[in-house]
């Protein structure tokens, strides 16, 4: 029972202080799709808060980003990020935490333990994964 006990206790404690906010929406693109502007322009209309769309992109080169520009003017209200890749293929995102209001740019951790598993850490309390920058090339 009192082990019980302290895990609740303890489930408590890791609850972040901030209210909920909704996770972001992930979108990758690759070239200009059929009706691509309106499929992603629903991503843009949905109800749910002040959440982030995400569009990642292959390359710089993509003609799905004059679409998205095309989105973030039609949509100024709506958080829209778009992202990349590095050369090594790991893409790069924009994200915030659940319990915080803060934009975030970096690679996923779950992508760079695939590539590099000695720059990924895992948090010993929570077991979050982690990225270590100073160890990826």
């Amino acid at each position: 029972m009192a082990s019980i006990l302290r895990f609740r206790i303890l489930l408590r404690r890791a609850r972040p202080a901030a209210p909920w906010r909704p996770a972001p929406m992930l979108k990758p693109l690759y070239g200009r799709e059929f009706e691509l502007e309106e499929n992603l322009a629903s991503f843009c209309r949905q109800e749910g808060g002040d959440y982030q769309v995400v569009f990642g992109v292959h390359d710089a080169t993509d003609p799905a980003i004059a679409v998205v520009e095309r989105l973030r003017a039609r949509f100024p209200e709506r958080d829209i990020a778009l992202i990349g890749r590095r050369d090594d293929g790991l893409g790069i995102y924009s994200y915030r935490y659940l319990w915080s209001d803060t934009a975030f740019v970096g690679v996923l951790a779950q992508e760079v333990a695939l590539r590099y598993p000695a720059a990924v850490v895992r948090d010993p309390l929570f077991g979050y994964l982690g990225v270590d920058y100073a160890r990826l090339p």
